[in-house]
């Protein structure tokens, strides 16, 4: 049972980086960067220990086992199954987001403000999806290392992240995002 556990979390990595990659701006694109290199290095480094871990659990879990969580397989399962939504609420926010998308905080000159589909119901609902889609993935791994890699890795890059995004859309939005903060809640609706 818990191989081919093993083999459905496989295949949400693959649709979750087939989204990401799907929805990643042209490397031609020239951006001028709003985020600091530091903080530019630490996303990406634990992004590098993210998927290490989730890949390493689902090729070679043996020498994970030392993180293991002893949850009921029915839990597990329900991880499974939850992750397979939290997949399609990211392609929705993907596909709402459009051009719009990027990794790396910047704003375009002719950017334009999402508040339709997800975004009607939260202000970052890829956030919220990031780390939904980390819990279905603890869940069915039963690991902690995803639980304090992915959630928690999420949770302090984030602290950083929003406040400054925010920033950023108020200076370019003004009060037309300033209504918006007032008529959504930052990650539940």
């Amino acid at each position: 049972m818990a191989d081919v556990l093993q083999l459905v979390m496989g295949g949400q990595l693959i649709a979750f980086f087939a989204l990401r990659l799907a929805h990643e701006p042209a490397a031609d694109k020239k951006v001028d960067l709003k985020e600091h290199g530091l903080f530019r290095v630490s996303m990406t480094l634990l992004a590098v220990c993210q998927v290490g871990i989730l890949l390493g659990l689902v090729l070679n879990p043996i020498a994970f086992a030392f993180a293991d969580i002893n949850l009921p397989i029915a839990i597990r399962w329900f991880g499974a199954g939850f992750g397979v939504l939290v997949l399609g609420g990211l392609a929705w926010t993907y596909q709402s987001l459009g051009d719009s998308y990027h990794s790396i905080l910047h704003l375009d000159n002719d950017q334009k403000l999402v508040t339709d589909g997800p975004y009607r119901l939260v202000r970052h609902p890829l956030y919220t999806g990031l780390f939904l889609i980390f819990f279905a993935f603890f869940v069915q791994a039963s690991n902690w290392l995803v639980l304090v890699f992915g959630i928690g890795g999420l949770s302090v890059l984030l602290l950083v992240r929003v406040p400054k995004e925010e920033a950023l859309l108020v200076s370019h939005f003004g009060n037309t995002y300033r209504v918006y903060m007032n008529q959504t809640n930052r990650f539940f609706p």
